[in-house]
C-alpha cells in the first residue's frame, strides 16, 4: 500500500512538472513573438510563381495581425524547383516531408511557407502516400509546406496558407472544438474552405497573445 502511494505520488509530481513546463514554453514564445517578431518567408515551388506567392501576402498579414496585433515582415523568395526524387513512388504527388526537410535545411530560423500548384502527399493513418492540402510538424521546426491543388476554390488559397503557417510557428493543433468556420478545424482531406473565415473564439482567444 506504501509503495502504491509513492508511485502515485511520483505520477503526480511528472505531471505537475510537465504542465509547468509547458506554460514555460508557450510563454517565452509570446515574449519572444512581441519582443523579436520573425519575418516570414513565402517559398514558391515548381510552377508557382512569385507573382502569385506576393498575392498572398496581404491577406495573410491582415490575418496574423488580427490575432497578434503584429505587423509581420514578408518575403518571396525566388521560385525554387523540386527533385523528382521528393516524387512518391508510382504517382505524381510531392512527399510533403521531404519538401519541408529541405527547404527547413535554408530556413536561416525564420518562418517559411512553401506554396505549390503540386499535389502533395505523406503517409497518414495508415494510408500510402495519402494527398494533403499542408503539412507542418509540431516540433519547433518552423517551416511547413501547403498546396492548392485539392482547393475547391483557389481563391481561399491563404486560408489553408495562414492554417498551416499557426500550425508551425505556433505549435498550434487544430481547432479542439471542431468548429466549422474556423480557420484551424482539420480538413480531413477536404479542399473546401469556403466557410472559415477567421479563428473560431476559442482559437483566437489561445492564440491572441
Amino acid at each position: 500500500m506504501r509503495n502504491l502511494f509513492i508511485i502515485t505520488l511520483a505520477v503526480m509530481l511528472i505531471c505537475c512538472h510537465k504542465d509547468n513546463e509547458y506554460k514555460r514554453v508557450e510563454e517565452y514564445d509570446s515574449e519572444e513573438f512581441l519582443c523579436c517578431p520573425p519575418s516570414v518567408n513565402i517559398q514558391p515551388l515548381n510552377g508557382y510563381t512569385q507573382q502569385e506567392a506576393v498575392v498572398l501576402i496581404p491577406k495573410l498579414r491582415k490575418a496574423i495581425k488580427a490575432y497578434s496585433h503584429i505587423d509581420l515582415d514578408f518575403n518571396v523568395l525566388p521560385t525554387k524547383q523540386l527533385p523528382d526524387s521528393f516524387i512518391a513512388a508510382g504517382t505524381h504527388k510531392y512527399k510533403a516531408k521531404d519538401i519541408i526537410n529541405s527547404i527547413t535545411e535554408s530556413s536561416n530560423h525564420n518562418v517559411v511557407i512553401a506554396v505549390t500548384h503540386d499535389d502533395i502527399c505523406l503517409d497518414y493513418k495508415g494510408r500510402k502516400n495519402w494527398g494533403v492540402l499542408g503539412l507542418a510538424y509540431l516540433s519547433k521546426v518552423y517551416t511547413c509546406v501547403a498546396s492548392d491543388c485539392r482547393m475547391k476554390n483557389k481563391n481561399d488559397f491563404w486560408k489553408v496558407a495562414l492554417h498551416e503557417f499557426i500550425h508551425a510557428y505556433h505549435q498550434y493543433n487544430h481547432c479542439p472544438k471542431n468548429d466549422p468556420t474556423c480557420i484551424m478545424q482539420d480538413c480531413n482531406g477536404k479542399g473546401d474552405f469556403s466557410r472559415k473565415n477567421k479563428l473560431c473564439h476559442y482559437c483566437d482567444s489561445v492564440l491572441n497573445i
